[in-house]
C-alpha cells in the first residue's frame, strides 16, 4: 500500500478531531490535554507529509565550537560535515 500526503492529511484530521481544542459551546474542549493533542497531530502531520514529499534538508548536528566548518553563523561544509542528518522541511 502506497500513502500519499493527501491520506496522511484525512488520517490525521480523524484523530484531530478525536480530542478537539476551543469547541465553542463545549467546555470540556477548552483544556490543555485537548490542546496539545492538536499540537501534537498538527506537529505529526507537517512532518509525515514532509518526509512523504521528499522535502528533506542536510543540518548539521555538531557543536558549533567543535565543527570545522562552522563559519558565520552556519555551517558552510555541509557536504563534507560528519555529523550531518536528514531533517524534514516543515512548511
Amino acid at each position: 500500500m502506497q500513502i500519499n500526503k493527501y491520506d496522511i492529511t484525512k488520517i490525521i484530521s480523524d484523530i484531530y478531531n478525536e480530542h478537539p481544542y476551543k469547541v465553542v459551546g463545549q467546555p470540556d474542549t477548552y483544556s490543555q490535554y485537548n490542546e496539545g493533542w492538536c499540537d501534537a497531530c498538527d506537529r505529526i502531520e507537517a512532518v509525515l507529509v514532509a518526509v512523504i514529499s521528499g522535502q528533506t534538508e542536510q543540518v548539521c548536528t555538531i557543536d558549533k565550537i567543535d565543527c570545522c566548518g562552522y563559519k558565520g553563523g552556519k555551517c558552510v561544509s555541509i557536504e563534507n560535515c560528519y555529523g550531518k542528518v536528514e531533517k524534514p522541511v516543515i512548511q
